[in-house]
């Protein structure tokens, strides 16, 4: 005389015939990976000193990044394509974290010892002019239009940080 199976078994064995179905189609048309040669990096920036903080221009032509001087000064350089490496800064400054604007202007901060000065370049060739007074040093970027800028900060030390505009 034959058994029946209880229905439980019966939908287990539907189930697992199902996965293992699947499992065939799948490994079936996977198309295999094939490895991606990555090129080894090139070496930008000609100085010997420490470059940090890379952007892009809104124009992808130019890149600018913030690099360690003599005497603990920093400055922000500017290197572009088939062009020499040129300061946008100098002195006897600690200058950060360069930002394009979407407009073309730069920002950045400077270092003081009350905290840093959020600064701006409307042109690479203009003086910079103060935007604001921060206790971070944190990245900060544009509005799509330039009109604003937003950062991270906090309003006293014991303080959380926020963002501002």
């Amino acid at each position: 005389v034959a058994r029946r199976l209880p229905p439980s078994w019966v939908a287990f064995f539907l189930v697992a015939l199902t996965a293992l179905w699947l499992g065939y189609l799948i490994a079936r048309t996977r198309q295999p990976v094939l490895p991606v040669d990555i090129p080894a990096p090139r070496q930008v920036t000609a100085h010997h000193f420490n470059s940090r903080s890379p952007a892009w221009a809104p124009d992808g032509q130019r890149l600018a990044c913030s690099r360690d001087a003599e005497a603990g000064h920093s400055h922000i350089l500017l290197v572009e394509p088939g062009q020499p490496e040129r300061n946008i800064t100098s002195g006897a400054v600690r200058d950060f974290e360069p930002a394009w604007s979407p407009g073309g202007g730069l920002g950045f901060l400077r270092e003081t010892p009350q905290g840093f000065l959020l600064m701006h370049k409307a042109a690479l060739d203009q003086p910079e002019r103060e935007v604001a007074r921060l206790r971070l040093r944190q990245p900060f970027c544009y509005s799509p239009d330039s009109r604003e800028v937003f950062v991270s900060d906090r309003e006293a030390a014991d303080q959380p940080a926020r963002l501002f505009r």
